[in-house]
């Protein structure tokens, strides 16, 4: 098999356009986050001067440190240490994740024991900031997306974010839709 390549220009292109979208969209939508009603917007007044805080954008960052500090090879163990130090969200399923992180439950334990919140989307907005680390290589982004989910969720929760790290990986080279899907389903069990 052919190697796959990426000119650098061309790989900085899209995670900036990724990374400014996702930065645009967690903004411009904090307004009506939770909101049960379509939002209509015609305007936005005034115009975010800049991203909000929020777990889709702050998480990634925090993540992106810690990369650079641990290498390719980081896991589990120290994102939970990252977590602690330089993370505050208590709410959903990263409350109760921290809950059981500072009880000492490792994970996965730290992300299914106790969480009602273990299924719900909190590392499906990290996964992206993987499939940007790993362009091309979907088995290694829905590693580190495993590594980074089992941290606050289980189950559905973590198969979710690995199936999205692992398409966002394939998208840098893929461009057809079913190619892609099969490609996300081939990283997570066919039971879930």
């Amino acid at each position: 098999m052919a190697a796959l390549t990426l000119a650098i220009e061309a790989y900085r292109d899209r995670v900036l356009g990724g990374w400014i979208g996702k930065s645009a969209g967690v903004t411009l939508g904090q307004a009506v986050r939770g909101q049960l009603t379509p939002a209509f917007f015609n305007f936005y007044n005034p115009v975010p001067g800049q991203p909000v805080s929020s777990v889709a954008l702050d998480f990634p960052v925090a993540w992106l440190a810690a990369l650079e500090q641990a290498g390719p090879d980081i896991g589990s163990d120290t994102l939970r240490q990252t977590w602690l130090e330089k993370l505050d969200y208590s709410q959903d399923e990263f409350g109760y994740a921290v809950l059981n992180m500072r009880r000492g439950l490792p994970s996965p334990a730290s992300g299914a024991h106790s969480n009602w919140f273990r299924h719900a989307t909190g590392a499906v907005m990290r996964a992206d900031i993987w499939a940007m680390v790993a362009p091309g290589n979907p088995q290694a982004a829905a590693a580190l997306a495993y590594h980074d989910a089992v941290l606050d969720h289980s189950e559905e929760g973590v198969w979710a974010a690995m199936f999205l790290a692992a398409v966002g990986s394939a998208g840098f080279f893929v461009r057809d839709l079913l190619p892609l899907l099969t490609i996300g389903l081939a990283m997570i069990p066919r039971t879930c």
